[in-house]
């Protein structure tokens, strides 16, 4: 709707800036990984990526997008010689920068 957002904590603008500037100081997205079979715990290659098993046996990966992209991650996930089922991803929305700004 707005393509410029001021964000106001406590009286004070800290921030006022095209929307896409804004989200790309939230430089962060989750992969959820819905596995074909559930895990007990992280293969050791993907430890070094952060991961993390859900209490479901799915597996959580956190990554920066301007580090790393979605083809290198799924390519050592395959690697790991796991199956996915489903994915998702999840990233900052508006409400998670102004937390994060106002903090």
């Amino acid at each position: 709707m707005c393509d410029t957002i001021a964000i106001i904590n406590h009286g004070e603008v800290i921030a006022c800036e095209e929307k896409r500037s804004l989200m790309r100081r939230f430089d962060s997205k989750q992969l959820l990984l819905k596995l074909v079979a559930p895990l007990q715990r992280v293969p050791s290659a993907l430890e070094l990526l952060g991961a993390t098993v859900t209490p479901d046996g799915d597996i959580t990966l956190s990554y920066r997008p301007s580090q790393a992209n979605m083809e290198e991650l799924l390519g050592k996930v395959r690697a790991s010689g796991i199956m996915i089922r489903d994915l998702a991803t999840h990233e900052a929305d508006l409400e998670d920068v102004f937390r994060h700004l106002t903090q």
